[in-house]
């Protein structure tokens, strides 16, 4: 007999437990499929693409994620999460995220049914002012005519209220042969969960950047209250993980008995994790500045560009020291450039992963010959989250060696840093030349002896460019490539504290 199917049949659906309701309390980027935040019905702008459950659920999933791998040592995937915590029940060893929120590798539904009811306060809430300078004018929405009509503009704070309810199915647990205290912390998880999925990691586009925050009002919470959630988070995977080691309930021995709180970065782990946060609300991650939630994301949104940091090391020429790829790169821009006075559209600059060699300080002389380079896109989720609070805006740094692989070139696959040249003419432009140099050279300081360098390419910066008042502005003899990463990943969380901390425009 399939015992999962036989007790789902009587799942009982009347003792929901709510969870609360809670207001956004950033701007929020919701959408449709399309990605459109609002339809136009009539003369008037209607929000579209409104949350749902499944959307808390993914990133509730992504929170425990997190939380299990901050437990784990060296996990190099987040399958290697889902098989290393195996619960022991009557029908086998269960992945504990398949308890909580189901899995179809192997088919497994979740002990839990979520609701959420949303409810629109301000339908047209569009805002201009959000919409230009809040949603990462900068970055996002350069040159995009239709965000002037507010289709993807942000729903300003207090537009958004969601009330969330769950129940658990506790005859099925039972059944399952968990007991009360496994059945009990496995509730507590997943409340957790849900939480910090709302408060600290949010919902919609651009949630790593401050947006999609939700609380209990549309003031948000201070900093001690999202350090309170990840800490409850953590301790209670704490608590069911000894509880099932003490009952050798659990597969996998491979596991810590205290969360990772060690301030390097973790050797060799190649997925993401919950570090304890008792730093969290320090000088270092936590920085007091703005009243309005539009201002800290703007502030967030002038703290992740490189052209801030080059203009605060008063540095002119190659970006490529600079390294933005911890902020969830690889990541390019498309800018216009200019050749013999003529301008092109979309030149691909930033970052490159290419299935291709390409020769370091190879030279693409496009105003010449028009050859282009194949690659293929390589995203990342963000290492550095920012989450802004009624006292200032938190850092919550998620470190991992995920892009490794591709700076070492391993399987085909490398990661190359793409730089143009800017000429003045009545005004600055971007020539169209473009130079390709291997992220990890740049990193290693391993200047080629002989390049070709054609057309107005200028000559890039090599090592790993620090911000002001840090222990060093330039690193250029690291002992391997490992330690380059860490130092690079430390050096970009540096430079949006340091601009946070001093706001250049």
């Amino acid at each position: 007999m399939d015992l999962t199917q036989e007790v789902t049949r009587n799942f009982n659906t009347s003792l929901w437990r709510e969870l609360g309701k809670f207001t956004n309390y950033t701007p929020l980027m919701v959408g449709d499929w399309k990605g459109d935040t609002y339809t136009k019905v009539g003369n008037n702008r209607i929000v579209t693409g409104i949350p749902r459950a499944q959307a808390l659920l993914s990133r509730a999933r992504y929170a425990t994620t997190l939380a299990l791998s901050s437990y784990l040592t060296n996990p190099k995937s987040f399958n290697e999460v889902y098989e290393k915590v195996k619960v022991k029940s009557t029908v086998g060893a269960i992945p504990l995220l398949c308890l909580i929120y189901g899995c179809s590798e192997p088919p497994f539904s979740s002990l839990f049914k979520l609701s959420l009811s949303v409810n629109v306060k301000k339908w047209n809430a569009w805002n201009p002012a959000y919409a230009k300078a809040n949603r990462y004018h900068a970055i996002i929405s350069r040159g995009e005519r239709r965000y002037s009509r507010g289709l993807k503009s942000p729903l300003i704070p207090g537009a958004i209220e969601v009330e969330v309810k769950y129940l658990i199915d506790s005859n099925r647990a039972k059944a399952l042969g968990l007991s009360e205290d496994i059945i009990d912390s496995i509730r507590n998880i997943f409340e957790y969960s849900l939480k910090v999925a709302l408060v600290v990691l949010g919902l919609g586009k651009g949630s790593s950047r401050g947006f999609g925050k939700f609380w209990y009002n549309d003031r948000g919470p201070a900093c001690r209250d999202i350090k309170e959630l990840l800490d409850g988070l953590l301790l209670e995977i704490e608590h069911i993980l000894k509880y099932l080691m003490s009952k050798d309930l659990l597969v996998s021995k491979d596991i810590l008995l205290k969360p990772l709180s060690t301030e390097t970065i973790e050797r060799n782990r190649m997925i993401p994790f919950f570090k304890k946060p008792d730093e969290l609300c320090s000088n270092k991650l936590f920085v007091r500045n703005a009243s309005d939630y539009g201002r800290k994301i703007e502030l967030i949104a002038k703290a992740v560009l490189k052209a801030n940091w080059k203009k605060a090391s008063r540095r002119k020429g190659s970006g490529s020291n600079f390294h933005t790829w911890p902020l969830g790169l690889p990541r390019s821009s498309s800018i216009k450039c200019t050749c013999n006075g003529k301008v092109y559209e979309k030149r691909k600059y930033g970052y490159l992963v290419s299935t291709i060699a390409i020769a370091d300080l190879y030279c693409e002389n496009f105003c010449k010959s028009f050859e282009s380079v194949s690659a293929t896109d390589a995203r990342r989720v963000s290492m550095i989250h920012f989450v802004p609070t009624l006292d200032g805006i938190v850092i919550l740094p998620l470190f991992d060696y995920s892009l490794l692989p591709l700076i070492k070139g391993d399987k085909g696959r490398t990661i190359y840093h793409v730089s143009g040249k800017f000429m003045k003419h009545e005004k600055v432009k971007i020539h169209c030349d473009r130079t390709f140099v291997k992220l990890k050279n740049v990193l290693m300081n391993n200047k080629p002896k002989s390049s070709y360098r054609g057309g107005n390419c200028s000559k890039p910066t090599y090592g790993i460019s620090l911000p002001p008042n840090s222990h060093g502005l330039f690193q250029t003899e690291p002992k391997s490539i490992e330690d380059a990463y860490v130092t690079a990943l430390n050096a970009a969380l540096q430079w949006v504290i340091y601009i946070l901390k001093n706001p250049l425009l």
